[in-house]
């Protein structure tokens, strides 16, 4: 079987490639140079020495940058948050790898993400298996591929106990080989983060639920579910449900008479139901401020909307989801599909 694994670099994308050369695949690498850094090929040439693999090496800078640029310019004017790391394999990586499987004549893609795929041939899908602590993050980023790309996705080191994956780490790939290549991606965050310190200075309109105006304050205090506490009423405290960049005006709702019960879905990319309009689904709801999973009934609405009703109440000391957060759709450990809430009531 031929398998193109994307190298990153790090420790897991070379035990990945390390462990399907060991089976016996024919396997080659793709490194995607976001940086045009010369130092970084000369260490990819030392990865194919010790993989005995061949590396192909691909210009990304100029989409990686282009990319970058145009999801942070929404997160600005849609309040909603900014994740470069998914953002960069949702929209950069999975295509590329996607395509040029396709271009080369190669039967699988690989990456080193920790999750577990299982092909379920009577039922015709791919099923993404978590862990008890599902890392939304890593799933999220093969979130938008389709059942007939991800039958072809590779993730060997999902399965592997995390002691025996940190042992072939130091083994095949010693942090001295690895660490230069350790994305910074909080760092890249931060970068984008300080670009909007003039918008995050600018103040907003505060109104409430019936439309009366309680105040004026820097964007900088505002965010999704977060409190607020009236200037004129310093005992009347309020949350944060709404927040419109290109109003410059934010919503908030009062905090003693307002429980989250209802969320509202994009339409999501689902893993393992062909038509989920075809009947209300019951499944677990999990997202990464909370680990234990909520039970929440999902109803599609017309125009390919989603509505998920929820189990129990939640406390708004407790309301940790927020509008435009990601979220995993959970059956047991099978991960059925994420979304992003774009509602909230």
């Amino acid at each position: 079987m031929r398998t193109l694994v994307a190298i990153s670099g790090g420790p897991k994308s070379l035990v990945t490639a390390w462990l399907l050369k060991k089976q016996g695949m024919q396997v080659r690498g793709v490194y995607f140079d976001l940086f045009a850094n010369e130092s970084l090929k000369v260490r990819i040439q030392e990865f194919e020495k010790r993989l005995g693999i061949p590396i192909q090496i691909v210009n990304g800078a100029d989409s990686f940058g282009a990319v970058l640029d145009r999801k942070y310019s929404e997160s600005l004017r849609t309040a909603f948050p900014f994740n470069p790391k998914v953002s960069f394999h949702q929209e950069v990586l999975f295509p590329a790898l996607v395509r040029m499987r396709a271009e080369l004549g190669f039967d699988r893609v690989a990456t080193g993400h920790q999750v577990t795929l299982q092909e379920d041939l009577a039922a015709g899908l791919v099923r993404i298996i978590s862990t008890s602590q599902p890392q939304i993050e890593e799933i999220s980023c093969l979130s938008t591929l389709n059942q007939s790309e991800l039958s072809r996705i590779l993730a060997p080191i999902g399965a592997i106990p995390e002691s025996m994956l940190l042992k072939l780490m130091s083994e095949v790939a010693p942090k001295e080989l690895t660490e230069i290549f350790e994305m910074d991606w909080a760092g890249v965050q931060s970068s984008f983060d300080s670009k909007s310190a003039d918008s995050f200075a600018v103040h907003y309109q505060v109104f409430n639920d019936q439309g009366v105006l309680l105040d004026s304050v820097p964007r900088s205090l505002l965010h999704f579910g977060g409190a607020y506490v009236d200037a004129a009423n310093l005992e009347k405290s309020y949350r944060i449900s709404d927040i419109r960049p290109l109003e410059a005006k934010a919503i908030a709702q009062d905090s003693l008479t307002h429980t989250l019960k209802e969320l509202q879905f994009d339409q999501g990319h689902w893993f393992s139901l062909k038509d989920l309009g075809l009947q209300p689904l019951t499944t677990g709801l999990i997202w990464k401020g909370r680990e234990r999973p909520i039970e929440v009934r999902i109803i599609q609405l017309e125009g390919g909307k989603m509505k998920g009703v929820l189990s129990e109440s939640l406390k708004n000391g407790q309301v940790d989801l927020f509008k435009g957060e990601p979220v995993l759709f959970m059956n047991g450990m099978e991960v059925l599909g994420s979304a992003r809430v774009i509602g909230v009531r």
